[in-house]
């Protein structure tokens, strides 16, 4: 009985591996950051809001920064950086909402 449950188990899983390992992708969409400036046709800044992750979103320009490819968002303490800020910390951060949908996709 053991031996019987074993090898349906691993059958099964053997199963489900081929199956993950068959699927493929294709992509439909890419983002390289060309250019020194943020894509606003893809992208949006996240603004502050009322969600934990979002209390201390900022749109101050020198947390974000685009060249040679890579896009660089800053997280700092808020030592005056922008003095009509109350907020410790400034995050800068991007969604793609509005923007891009993304369905059934792995991100890489």
């Amino acid at each position: 009985m053991i031996k019987k449950f074993f090898f349906a188990l691993t059958a099964l899983a053997g199963s489900l591996l081929v199956s993950a390992q068959a699927r493929e992708y294709r992509l439909s969409w890419e983002e390289n950051f060309d250019g020194n400036e943020i894509n606003s046709s893809n992208w949006e800044k996240i603004t502050r809001g009322g969600s934990n992750w979002r209390h201390y979103m900022s749109d101050e320009p020198s947390l974000y920064k685009v060249a040679d490819g890579m896009l660089t968002l800053r997280g700092v303490v808020n030592n005056g950086l922008v003095p009509s800020d109350t907020a410790r910390y400034l995050t800068a951060g991007l969604y793609t909402k509005g923007k891009r949908t993304l369905k059934r996709s792995s991100i890489n």
